[in-house]
């Protein structure tokens, strides 16, 4: 089985079901997410759900490798 985890960017102007979040399958431990989550405020990644969400990726995939 996988260590997931879904991180999810509240908007406080859009309703819950619009939230935007992503999903990880492996690696979604507090050890691993957290950290990733610290690069991301380091990095002043913006937390509106578009920019967000697609720096955050970019961010995991950078850090965790592979090819999917």
């Amino acid at each position: 089985m996988g260590n997931r985890a879904v991180i999810t960017i509240k908007e406080k102007n859009r309703s819950k079901e619009d939230w935007q979040s992503l999903y990880l399958h492996w690696h979604g431990g507090r050890d691993t997410v957290e950290p990733l989550l610290h690069v991301a405020k380091l990095y002043e990644v913006r937390c509106d759900s578009s920019y967000g969400i697609a720096r955050l990726s970019q961010i995991m995939g950078n850090t965790l490798g592979g090819t999917l």
